[in-house]
């Protein structure tokens, strides 16, 4: 079996941070909004959406959470 070619963590979280402002968007939610909702402030939220943050486990949970869906469905659209 061929090696897999790495996949960069900066795209990953690009991706993920695009699926995450997509999702806020289709909520009608601004960062502050999320930030409440998911106990972090908004530029913390910003920076996310950026990929520029390294985001923890436990704070994902809630993003996802706030944005009412689930951690695997963010994945997905993000295709990670």
């Amino acid at each position: 079996m061929p090696p897999r070619k790495p996949i960069r963590s900066e795209s990953q979280r690009s991706r993920l941070g695009a699926a995450i402002r997509v999702r806020r968007h289709e909520l009608g939610l601004s960062q502050e909004r999320l930030g409440e909702l998911a106990d972090c402030e908004r530029n913390y939220v910003g920076r996310v959406e950026q990929g520029a943050h390294r985001i923890g486990l436990d704070i994902l949970l809630r993003i996802a959470s706030a944005l009412k869906t689930t951690l695997a469905q963010l994945a997905a659209s993000a295709r990670i």
